[in-house]
């Protein structure tokens, strides 16, 4: 039954009526909120696997819809406050018989010649071969026979894999200044690009199809919570690379393609299954920040890799533990992973990243070189979301490796002369200065705002805020306050045993917390902030607001 309203205001007449749930039949639905046909909610598939895979994709489109590079990255961070337990992947550092592991976990397919795009430029590079051979040979004589050795430096051991290293530093730099001075009027985009000397290169991605380890499956085993879950299912590892290449080259526009992203090789190319735990290769996990660095910060104008040199010193140091030599496997495992990191690395720049696929591919070029020995590398990324499902045969895209066996430039330096000149290898050498930079036919940031960057978001809060997270998260620097582990004695004497009940309960394991490992980026105690300086400034219990507090100039 309805009451009577005895108002004389029509306006409060309607009010009332609109909060009185008895009588709210009297307000009309309008016609624009029917359907013709019935509308139903989409029916979801409940099995744990269909849950979880939800929930990775959540987090996936989040961090494609940021509007900015470095808010991106901050949100790789956001689910680990003192950093991923990931595996560390170092330039450096190649572990015997790595290459099918490194290939799965680029998801790169090897061939032994370089594309047909260098046959383009082989009637250039013969007739430079002349001139450039005349001012090589004059280096070589001055770097190898002329000039004295450095000292070492400090606190490092004098080696084999040391001396060869420092030659390559000194002579690298070198080479690349004679090759752009002399090959700049056939491609007159060398003078405009960018020059790095041992940059910082770090990237970080997720590697899906990995089986667990001994640990997970005891865990999983002992899970009484949730028995949807099986033992041997494989997981998403977290991979972090750190490499510091010799030289980089850097242009503002990208190489062009080294075949069609969606045809041949990069598409039906062959891939190692490796599923195993990285550890079992010599590779360590430690907990660290999820970090790409391309060898310069956001905003910087040239953007794009060309060309790359790294040294091979460390073959020599692996001669001394391996019984068995395998340079040509160990340099391929170099090309790839620093081929790999860098274009990824570029890629989370321009947007992309280890949750957002590429739309288009990026290329690269690397050398390795420590003065006579020479192994040329093209590398084609044409996918860099490689976690969970992406890792298998249902990403349709495979990077592709383009690498050339060790050849060597010149057999020996006797009485002054350079002997046994390769005039093949300088040809080579030639063709990666004479690719040219195109015009981008694509939109090269698709996923990014107008802004870009957070240096040009006009609200200063959270340009404030982010800018300081991710320079702080960027540093590497530790926490202030280290993570709280179980030590030795605590395992024994309270988890396994419980052998001190009257002791007083302070630890997290023993108050219920949240474990240190599961705590987020944003779960601390901000700043306190006055009442009077809060923006909005906070009410008080008596429903006034705070008298502002005056200030004396």
């Amino acid at each position: 039954m309805a009451y009577k309203l005895s108002v004389a205001n029509e306006a409060t007449k309607k009010t009332l009526i609109s909060q009185c749930r008895r009588i709210s039949s009297y307000f009309q639905p309008s016609e624009s909120e029917y359907e013709s046909k019935p509308v139903y909610p989409p029916i979801l598939d409940l099995s744990y696997e269909a849950v979880r895979e939800r929930k990775v994709e959540t987090v996936a489109k989040k961090i494609t819809e940021l509007e900015t590079v470095e808010e991106k990255l901050l949100e790789l961070n956001a689910p680990k406050y003192y950093g991923w337990w990931a595996c560390n992947l170092k330039e450096r550092f190649v572990s015997y018989d790595a290459l099918p592991f490194t290939q799965f976990a680029t998801r790169t397919c090897l061939t032994n010649e370089l594309p047909s795009i260098y046959n383009d430029v082989d009637e250039i590079a013969t007739k430079s071969i002349p001139v450039v051979k005349e001012k090589l040979n004059d280096l070589l004589l001055q770097e190898f026979e002329f000039v004295e050795q450095r000292t070492n430096r400090k606190g490092e051991t004098k080696t084999l894999a040391t001396e060869e290293d420092r030659f390559a530093r000194n002579f690298i730099p070198l080479l690349n200044r004679m090759l752009v001075t002399v090959l700049s009027p056939m491609n007159n985009e060398l003078g405009l690009t960018d020059i790095d000397i041992k940059p910082r290169l770090e990237a970080f991605w997720f590697l899906g199809g990995i089986e667990p380890d001994k640990l997970l499956r005891k865990c999983r085993e002992n899970n009484k919570l949730n028995q949807k879950l099986k033992v041997d299912e494989p997981i998403d590892r977290p991979i972090q690379y750190y490499g510091s290449p010799c030289l980089n080259l850097r242009h503002s526009k990208p190489l062009p393609q080294l075949l069609d992203r969606n045809s041949g090789l990069s598409t039906e190319g062959t891939i190692p299954s490796w599923n195993l735990d990285p550890r079992v290769m010599g590779y360590k996990y430690k907990h660290c920040r999820a970090t790409n660095v391309p060898g310069f910060w956001p905003g910087t104008e040239a953007q794009h890799g060309y060309l790359s040199y790294l040294t091979r010193g460390y073959l020599k140091q692996r001669d001394d533990q391996l019984t068995t030599s395998d340079h040509q496997e160990a340099l391929h495992v170099q090309a790839i992973l620093h081929s790999f990191a860098w274009t990824l690395s570029q890629a989370c720049y321009l947007g992309f990243g280890p949750y957002t696929e590429l739309t288009y591919p990026i290329s690269t070029q690397t050398i390795i070189t420590n003065g006579q020995y020479y192994s040329f590398s093209a590398y084609q990324l044409n996918t860099c979301a490689l976690y969970g499902k992406h890792s298998g045969p249902t990403n349709p895209h495979r990077n592709v490796c383009f690498s050339t066996n060790e050849m060597k430039l010149f057999d020996v330096i006797e009485s002054g002369q350079v002997k046994g000149f390769n005039d093949d290898v300088l040809k080579s050498l030639i063709k990666f200065y004479l690719i040219k930079p195109t015009e981008p036919q694509v939109n090269l940031r698709p996923y990014l705002s107008p802004e870009l960057y957070i240096s040009n978001v006009s609200d200063t809060a959270r340009r404030q805020k982010v800018e300081t997270d991710f320079k702080y998260l960027y540093s590497n620097r530790p926490r202030h306050k280290l993570k709280e582990e179980i030590y030795h004695w605590e395992k024994i004497y309270k988890i396994d045993h419980k052998t001190r009940p009257m002791e007083k309960k302070v630890r997290f394991f023993e108050i219920g917390g949240k474990a240190p490992g599961m705590r987020r980026l944003d779960e601390f105690v901000p700043p306190y902030v006055p009442k009077a300086l809060q923006n909005p400034p906070k009410k008080s219990r008596r429903g006034r607001l705070p008298v502002q507090p005056s200030i004396k100039l």
